[in-house]
């Protein structure tokens, strides 16, 4: 568990926009997570060993100067449904979506890794 440390760490916020939505659901809070800054339709993300791929609550993408590259994330860690399901037309046509809940961090400050 060397990717998730359990202190707090001191980010330097992005230029981050509102947040999307405020879940009332109680997360892990403080958590730190360490993974590969990456861009997905469905918002900003951080890719991890232990947790997958993670959405950043409020940022739609990274800024260029972290993209693709190793960032800490910390935040309070929440299980919800971001992604609408994926619908099947009459035609057989499939829209894009993800089954299932999403890991997504909220109040997250991030940093680059090698700071």
């Amino acid at each position: 568990m060397a990717m998730l440390l359990l202190a707090l760490t001191a980010c330097s916020q992005g230029d981050k926009p509102g947040a999307k939505s405020s879940s009332k659901a109680p997360g892990l809070a403080g958590k730190t997570l360490i993974g590969k800054a990456q861009n997905a339709k469905g918002g900003a993300v951080v890719v991890t060993s232990n947790y997958g791929t993670v959405y950043i609550n409020g940022l739609d993408e990274w800024p260029d100067a972290l993209l693709d590259r190793l960032v800490e994330v910390t935040g309070t860690l929440k299980r919800e449904k971001l992604i609408p399901d994926p619908v099947t037309k009459e035609s057989g046509e499939v829209s894009a979506g993800a089954f299932g809940e999403q890991t997504v961090v909220y109040d997250a400050t991030w940093k680059a890794a090698d700071e």
